[in-house]
């Protein structure tokens, strides 16, 4: 027989489930709200392309010439119990310079040394303006991350599967 709380476990998360509230909770937290789409003006491909990998439970780095640069998310798994639907998903970017740190993956906290946070939405871009340089940027989802210019030279990636120094 099952118990009052199993069942009690059961209906919450079932309630949940079909409410579609239970697989958002793991897409990072909304850091803004959806936007329109936005494009690079000189298309998805752009002129200069960093792939970044994942970087969920490591970092990766890519240098910038500085200006408007814009970022993706794409692959993120679908079709699990927890995972958001084809088209839904959403992660938070935590972008800084030099290491990051007291990184907790477990606790869903970025680097307390970022510069920036920004959600972004599965398949979308996000615009961001930085200063040149090179930077890190961990993710709080399992997607690759896409970074382009419209700049010939304008983005690189430098490292990608670096481990975090505190994991």
């Amino acid at each position: 027989m099952i118990s009052l709380w199993k069942r009690l476990l059961i209906t919450v998360t079932l309630l949940l489930t079909l409410s579609g509230c239970y697989s958002n909770l793991f897409d990072g937290p909304k850091t803004e709200p959806k936007e329109a789409d936005v494009q690079p003006p000189c298309g998805p491909e752009g002129v200069a392309k960093a792939e970044l990998d994942r970087p969920w439970t490591e970092y990766a780095e890519f240098t910038t010439q500085g200006g408007l640069i814009y970022v993706t998310a794409y692959g993120f798994s679908h079709g699990a119990v927890f995972d958001s639907a084809v088209g839904e998903g959403r992660t938070r970017l935590d972008i800084g310079a030099g290491t990051p740190e007291n990184f907790n993956i477990q606790g869903g906290e970025g680097p307390s040394n970022s510069m920036l946070s920004i959600g972004v939405d599965e398949d979308r871009f996000a615009e961001i303006d930085l200063p040149a340089g090179t930077y890190w940027v961990t993710s709080s989802s399992r997607a690759e991350i896409t970074v382009v210019s419209c700049v010939e030279g304008g983005v690189s990636a430098l490292r990608t599967g670096i481990p975090h120094p505190n994991n």
